[in-house]
């Protein structure tokens, strides 16, 4: 209660000088941002603004009648609108009073010079965000025709503007598919029809609803098929947004809409685009789309898969393995990507024979990560990015049901942890690689963490004598590093714990790794 009496004194104050000289700018604004924040919280606990504070109105309706208020303020009045108007009591009380179509009646704004102030656009459309809560909300958008004025704000010169004019198209898709869906489809399996869905629901027939969702529908096709870099990405990230929310026939329509345009862009290769195109299908991947017969997500991930650069292809790789109902095809490549790195530093046969038959796109990419290799820094780069994916991965491969190829990829391990402190290795094609790893700690550390996850593998313990070995000459060098170190002791205490024969590991421990922790305990030099 103390609360409410503390803003209601607050925003008394304020908005009575607010209102005494509109015109006026605030020697400071965001007194008018933090009272939006306490608003915002009171309502979000179920407090009603109009009760405690019932001079909003009256501020909001000199705003109103005048347009002329100093930008800011003018802002404010719109996203303090669309709240009040977020619950069906706010909303019909302003709408009795003719508020809601008078401060966001987009004609009277467009006509007037505030409107090239973008912190008016942004207010404008933050509020219709905020309002729109409940169907009442929504008919208002769609019969004032909003939907052509957001859309075009979602390419608007300032991107603070044209991403809060995304975020309601976003929340738009999602609210209408959330509602709609309720309604149970036809008998004979065909979509929903838009235009159907509320006979059920006890509220009058919105067609302009169903013409609003395919409208945005449409303007996405366009956008990512238009050539224009900056359209196209707004579109994207529209879809990335919203495409995990939406209910099934809204989300299979957007789908159909974008899929082609998808196929077209990643044949482009433009890199501007990588990363979002990533976002639009990881959220793909995430929906019921991934299990469609005719579903063509797999494909794209698998294009993606070969078309990016190693360094993102890896993460990429990385993130599919953990999508649920991921195919196992899809998950093999996935492996491969992951493990390319590793198998070509080491010239792993094994490694390479996981994925180079079934797989003849990774020719292509093999050739990007051999010329990542041929220079020290970014073969250090890559490789660490391969054995911490690795890591990752050994450590949860029967809840991901992944075939990682363990022994495998344990020896490849080891001999990068043996070259990386100039234990002797043979003159091989890979030789000049190796070479950049020599006293490097951050490929070390990586490699122990991947040892130490690899150690929870029952396929692994064929190797415990040759790991201990390793391990025990990273304990005993005065040149390991004090963090590598630390890894060092963790990791033999690991595969110690795994050891199923007594004498040889009661061996190890009197002769081998106990004289080396007196040495490091007791050796004060």
């Amino acid at each position: 209660m103390d609360v409410h009496v503390n803003v209601l004194s607050f925003s008394s104050v304020l908005l009575g000088e607010v209102l005494a000289e509109p015109k006026q700018a605030l020697a400071d604004d965001t007194c008018l941002e933090k009272l939006l924040d306490w608003f915002t919280d009171l309502t979000a606990h179920g407090s009603s603004l109009l009760e405690i504070n019932p001079c909003l109105i009256a501020f909001i309706s000199s705003v109103c009648k005048t347009k002329t208020a100093e930008p800011s303020i003018l802002s404010f009045a719109l996203k303090l609108s669309g709240l009040l108007a977020s619950t069906e009591e706010g909303f019909y009380i302003l709408k009795q009073q003719n508020i809601l179509e008078s401060i966001f009646g987009y004609q009277e704004w467009s006509e007037s010079c505030v409107w090239e102030d973008a912190t008016v656009r942004s207010g404008w459309v933050h509020g219709l965000r905020s309002m729109v809560r409940h169907w009442e909300a929504m008919f208002f958008l769609f019969k004032n025709g909003f939907t052509k004025v957001v859309l075009h704000l979602q390419t608007d010169k300032s991107l603070f503007v044209a991403s809060e004019a995304n975020k309601l198209l976003a929340r738009i898709l999602n609210f209408s598919e959330r509602t709609a869906t309720r309604t149970p489809s036809s008998e004979n399996g065909n979509e929903t029809d838009l235009s159907e869905v509320h006979k059920d629901r006890g509220r009058p027939e919105c067609p302009e609803w169903a013409d609003g969702i395919t409208e945005v529908m449409k303007h996405v096709e366009d956008s990512l098929m238009s050539g224009i870099p900056f359209h196209t990405c707004q579109s994207l990230k529209l879809v990335a947004l919203s495409l995990v929310h939406c209910q099934p026939h809204v989300r299979e329509m957007l789908w159909q809409k974008m899929e082609k345009a998808i196929e077209v862009l990643l044949g482009n290769g433009q890199s501007s685009l990588t990363q979002l195109l990533i976002e639009v299908l990881q959220a793909a991947a995430r929906t019921p789309l991934l299990s469609k017969t005719d579903s063509s997500i797999v494909t794209l991930m698998e294009t993606m898969l070969y078309a990016l650069k190693p360094a993102q292809a890896i993460p990429f790789a990385t993130g599919t393995m953990h999508l649920e109902n991921c195919p196992h095809s899809l998950k093999k490549k996935a492996i491969g990507v992951v493990l390319q790195p590793l198998e070509l530093v080491t010239a792993s046969t094994d490694l390479q024979q996981l994925y180079s038959d079934p797989v003849k796109e990774l020719g292509c990419q093999r050739s990007a990560v051999e010329e990542q290799l041929s220079q020290k820094r970014s073969c250090i780069s890559l490789l660490c990015l391969s054995l911490s994916s690795t890591a990752e991965l050994a450590g949860m491969q029967n809840s991901l049901h992944l075939e990682i190829p363990v022994q495998s990829v344990t020896l490849s391990v080891l001999k990068v942890l043996k070259v990386c402190v100039g234990m002797s290795f043979s003159s091989s094609p890979s030789s000049s690689i190796l070479r950049n790893l020599i006293g490097c700690s951050k490929v070390q550390k990586c490699a122990l963490d991947t040892l130490a996850s690899l150690s929870q593998s029952p396929k692994s313990t064929v190797f415990r004598s040759e790991v201990l070995s390793v391990l025990l000459q990273y304990l005993d060098s005065p040149d390991t590093d004090c963090i590598v170190l630390q890894k060092a002791f963790q990791v033999t205490l690991k595969w110690l714990c795994i050891c199923s024969e007594p004498p040889p590991q009661d061996l190890f421990l009197t002769e081998d790794l106990f004289p080396v922790l007196k040495k490091r305990l007791c050796d004060m030099r």
